[in-house]
Order: structure tokens, then sequence, then C-alpha cells
């Protein structure tokens, strides 16, 4: 995961989405569909949901990072990472 720029998650059905924090920790965005759990984590800030099964949502979810990588600030990923992991323990 440290090697990878963002994550992308296109699931139908997710549980809490440990992975996602798992990205975040690294600093890195994160893209998901609304699936159950990553879009209660996922903000403007880190990261970008779109639809469930919408394959042309997930396409442009996909420009739009890349196009905007670098507003999204790793620091601030990794501190919301920290925080979401201290209140579920």
């Amino acid at each position: 995961m440290s090697q990878s720029h963002v994550l992308v998650l296109p699931s139908h059905k997710e549980g809490f989405g440990r992975v996602v924090i798992e990205m975040f920790r690294e600093g890195r965005p994160v893209i998901a569909t609304k699936s159950g759990g990553p879009e209660y984590l996922i903000n403007n800030n880190n990261g970008i949901v779109t639809e469930s099964k919408n394959v042309t949502a997930l396409k442009n979810a996909m420009i739009k990072i890349y196009k905007n990588y670098d507003s999204y600030n790793p620091t601030q990923i990794s501190n919301f990472a920290k925080k979401i992991s201290t209140t579920i323990n």
C-alpha cells in the first residue's frame, strides 16, 4: 500500500472498510463506492465516494483524483486515520 498513490475500492457490499483506514494511514486518498461502510469514512479532504455499480462515476472519480492529486494533504489524511483508529479501539 505504501507504494500506491490511491486506493480504488469498487465494492457492492463492504463492511467497516479497514483497508480504507490503512490507506489513510499512508496519507493517500481513497475512491470507494457507496457500499455500507467506506462512505462514512471518506470526505472531500481524503477521497471520493461514488454510486455503486456506476462505472462512469468511478472513472470520473479516478480522473478527478489524478488531476487534483496535489490538493490532498497526506499529513491531514494520516492524522484523520489516527483519530479514527483511537475512536474505534
